[in-house]
């Protein structure tokens, strides 16, 4: 028996978590691919700030550093040599540009020349020939007509006269020498001379163009060349830098004062990976830890049916196994996503909450990292909550039943129950303060609860008879002396008679609940995965006591509950 009475109610969710420092650093392999331990302190020890708390190989780095070394000074040499060549091209360009910009002002200057006094002067000097070829003509005319006439008188002598006509002759033949050359210079030569001198000023233009596009070219040529070399030295330049700073890496010294605390790392082709001196780790793997032990919290994860009772904030109770004090924390932060699935549960679903330890650091100071710690995070405290141990209370279908001692005897109550504990059960409805329940009643009125079961699975049968398609159709068959849609009529009795759950008949198979029930799909039930229903009666599920029900618990149990026999029916009729 137990008292109907008032008192706190207390919501809480239940998990385990893992203790961790608040303040943990991980200190990581920083060197590229895989390296091998050759140093690393032992677990457990205490090492203060700055000191070596690890050392790897770092002999093939050394040697690629040398490497590296020889080069960047090439990469330096070749750059040096590009940005020479620039400076060379600028410089030639300017003086391939000057001398076509020279070329066009001379050209432009014989043109004028040509114009403005060279073509008169030519044209003077031919004219000034064919003058005195004329003057030689008159004088050498005059000699011959004066030779002539002495000739006559016998004077001279005919040869002389005739010396004097072949003057004439040379005469008039230098006059008409003269006239040619200066009509072949004034028709022909000068446009001649003009056209190939204006073809010559417009050829320096072009010409100057010329140069300048390729003076760009060559530039932008060795220009490309200077980036790229420019480029390249950046490159080992890094190189060398990252080169060194992982020699740096090799060795790891202790950013804080701290424990050392192996990493431990586990996957699907091995349980875990060892960390000691010998051991190859890769970039970036963990390879020990460095707690602050005086500040502590508890990683913990919450199944996604209890995540909406956490939030930051609450208060949470700890209890760690190897310690007999009860510790207190507060929800720091609750995870918006859940965690990846593990390989082995993908369907369970899981956020993670982070609980931090608000004992003094000297309350903490047993605790160390890794031990295993059972949470209560509070949800809901309530006081003056009329309730009774969950023990009291028995479901029976939709509803809730409660036995009672009185001078009458023992009653049986239905109840309206509300919200519930680990221990006890909030009742609204049914029970009066004060009054005496009875505890584990399925254990002394089993032929009662046999009886009230087998009502509410008949009653529950009727419900589903009244929904489901198939019994419709039986049903108005009967009614109407016909066979229902689908099945043949005729006079074999056998033929369109037998109902649909006959033994050769189809049967509609019913929904396994356990699987339904079973999120994560590991065979077992938590107690957050059962219903509320169940929730109360967990622990006498629970027959070995190991925090799980299995698929057979649940059916012994539900054998207790419709009054034992091999899984038929209560009342003898046929199993479901």
């Amino acid at each position: 028996m137990e008292k109907v009475k008032r008192g706190p109610l207390r919501i809480s969710v239940t998990e385990r978590g893992e203790l961790d420092s608040l303040k943990n650093v991980t200190l990581t392999s920083s060197v590229e691919g895989t390296t091998t331990i050759i140093f690393i302190v032992p677990e457990g020890k205490r090492v203060e700030e700055g000191e070596l708390v690890c050392e790897l190989d770092s002999s093939s780095l050394v040697e690629k550093y040398k490497q590296q070394q020889i080069k960047l000074t090439t990469a330096d040499a070749a750059r040096n040599k590009a940005e020479n060549d620039v400076k060379i091209q600028i410089q030639q360009n300017a003086s391939d540009i000057a001398a076509a910009n020279l070329n066009i002002e001379l050209a432009d200057l014989d043109l004028t020349k040509f114009d403005d006094g060279e073509k008169s002067k030519l044209e003077s000097e031919k004219k000034g020939v064919l003058a005195l070829a004329q003057e030689e003509l008159i004088r050498a005319q005059d000699t011959y007509e004066f030779s002539k006439r002495i000739a006559k008188k016998g004077y001279k002598k005919q040869n002389e006269l005739e010396a004097d006509r072949i003057a004439v002759f040379k005469a008039e033949v230098e006059v008409t020498r003269a006239q040619k050359d200066l009509d072949v210079l004034t028709k022909y030569q000068f446009e001649r001379d003009r056209a190939e001198l204006l073809a010559n000023s417009i050829e320096t233009d072009r010409e100057l163009k010329r140069v300048q596009l390729s003076g760009e070219a060559a530039l932008a040529q060795f220009e490309a060349e200077f980036a790229s070399r420019k480029l390249a030295l950046t490159v080992d330049q890094e190189l060398l830098a990252n080169l060194k700073t992982q020699i740096e890496g090799c060795k790891i010294l202790a950013p804080q004062a701290g424990e050392v605390v192996y990493a431990r790392q586990s996957s699907r082709r091995s349980d875990s990976q060892a960390i000691e001196e010998g051991a190859s780790v890769r970039q970036l793997q963990q390879i020990l830890k460095l707690p602050d032990l005086t500040q502590m919290k508890v990683d913990a994860k919450i199944h996604e049916s209890r995540i909406s009772l956490v939030r930051p904030g609450m208060k949470v109770l700890i209890e760690v196994p190897l310690s007999t004090e009860m510790f207190h924390g507060e929800v720091d932060s609750v995870s918006s996503v859940p965690l990846s699935p593990d390989w082995r549960t993908p369907n369970l679903k899981q956020y993670e909450a982070i609980i931090r330890i608000t004992d003094s650091p000297e309350a903490i100071a047993e605790l160390k990292p890794g031990l295993t710690a059972q949470i209560e995070i509070i949800a809901e405290e309530r006081a003056g909550v009329l309730q009774v141990p969950v023990q009291s209370v028995v479901a029976i279908g939709p509803k809730r039943y409660a036995w009672v001692a009185s001078d009458e005897g023992m009653q049986r109550r239905e109840i309206v129950i509300g919200d519930s504990s680990r221990k006890v059960i909030e009742i609204k409805d049914g029970l009066n303060e004060g009054e005496q329940a009875v505890m584990n009643p399925r254990s002394l009125f089993p032929n009662e609860i046999h009886e009230l079961t087998s009502t509410a699975q008949a009653q529950a049968d009727e419900d589903e008879s009244k929904t489901d398609p198939a019994s419709q159709d039986h049903k108005q068959s009967d009614q109407k002396g016909h066979p229902p849609v689908g099945e043949k009529s005729g006079s074999d009795p056998k033929v369109g008679a037998k109902p649909k759950n006959d033994k050769g008949g189809k049967s509609k198979k019913r929904p396994d609940r356990f699987k339904e029930m079973d999120k994560n799909g590991d065979g077992k039930l938590t107690r957050d995965e059962v219903p509320s229903q169940f929730a109360q009666f967990f622990d006498q599920i629970d027959a070995n006591k190991d925090g799980a029900v299995d698929r057979t618990e649940l059916t012994n149990m539900m054998k207790k509950m419709r009054g034992g026999g091999g899984g038929g029916r209560p009342g003898g009729g046929p199993p479901r």
